[in-house]
């Protein structure tokens, strides 16, 4: 069942694309390609089938698969059997180089 505005379930069983909130624009565009127990929850999220799995979070998306949960913001997990992808924050702009930087060479000092 789709709940909110945009959200498909192109077959399977027992899945949802959205969240049963009663508002539906909470999470649009949800997409579950097929599968069984699947559940698009986040605003533009996707399952595109396997089994009971979970992507919650914004732009998540779960290729396949069995209990899969992709809770963080564009969370992908490919496949597998119970996989969950951890949060990685980005580098501080200290750590971060331009093209250039990164490949200059460092100076041999002798």
């Amino acid at each position: 069942m789709a709940y909110d505005h945009n959200g498909t379930v192109a077959g399977g069983e027992s899945n949802t694309a959205g969240s049963d909130d009663g508002n539906p624009d909470s999470a649009q565009y949800a997409t579950v390609g097929g599968g069984r127990n699947n559940a698009a929850a986040g605003v533009q999220s996707t399952v595109s089938g396997g089994a009971e799995n979970s992507a919650s979070g914004n732009d998540a998306a779960i290729g396949g698969g069995r209990q899969n949960s992709a809770t963080n913001e564009a969370s992908t997990v490919g496949g597998g059997w119970a996989t969950t992808p951890q949060a990685i924050a980005p580098p501080s702009a200290a750590a971060r180089k331009t093209p250039a930087q990164a490949h200059t060479l460092p100076s041999a000092e002798g």
